[in-house]
């Protein structure tokens, strides 16, 4: 009975995984129909996958994003929907726990923030020097201090609220849905 009950619950663990990521890469779709989307789709999208820590491992919930990743990077039309989730959301779940084991509050959270700002600034590179044209980049020059330093504050701030939404998400997985799932 045991080894059955073990194989099922294993087999649900596979079939969560693969949902997840599914309803993960519909989220990053989904975000190119809502202009709003372009940021909260690839949060959802993210949340979608922190159950797969739980059941399945680090390992595989990284191997998980990395499978979403590419298949978005050739179905979403919106290229800077799949750029937040690859440099900003999507690994996110799958290294929180690490960081989490830092005993240091202060420095966890200047980890959490470095990440997130080499993050940042990896993504806008890549959409200001690679996808954007050169009159967009000529009028973002003229401004480009200002903006990017309120950009900066804003997205500093957001993440810290993020990172609480990772946390509640997974104490809610963990404590409230995981056992109706996995009984």
């Amino acid at each position: 009975m045991a080894g059955g009950s073990g194989k099922s619950n294993q087999s649900k663990r596979v079939a969560l995984g693969g949902i997840l990521s599914a309803l993960a890469l519909l989220f990053l779709l989904g975000a190119g129909f809502l202009p709003i989307a372009t940021f909260s789709g690839p949060i959802f999208a993210s949340l979608c996958l922190i159950p797969l820590v739980a059941e399945l491992g680090v390992k595989t919930s990284l191997l998980a994003y990395a499978g979403v990743c590419l298949l978005s990077l050739f179905l979403v039309p919106d290229k800077e929907v799949v750029l937040f989730f690859l440099f900003l959301t999507g690994y996110y779940p799958s290294l929180r726990p690490q960081i989490q084991r830092i005993p240091y509050k202060p420095l966890r959270v200047i980890c959490k923030l470095g990440l997130f700002n080499v993050a940042v600034f990896v993504t806008y590179a890549i959409l200001l020097f690679v996808l954007t044209s050169p009159v967009l980049q000529a009028e973002l020059a003229e401004r480009a201090p200002w903006f990017f330093a309120g950009l900066l504050l804003i997205g500093n701030l957001t993440f810290l609220l993020y990172d609480v939404l990772v946390e509640k998400i997974q104490i809610i997985y963990l404590y409230r849905i995981r056992k109706n799932i996995f009984r």
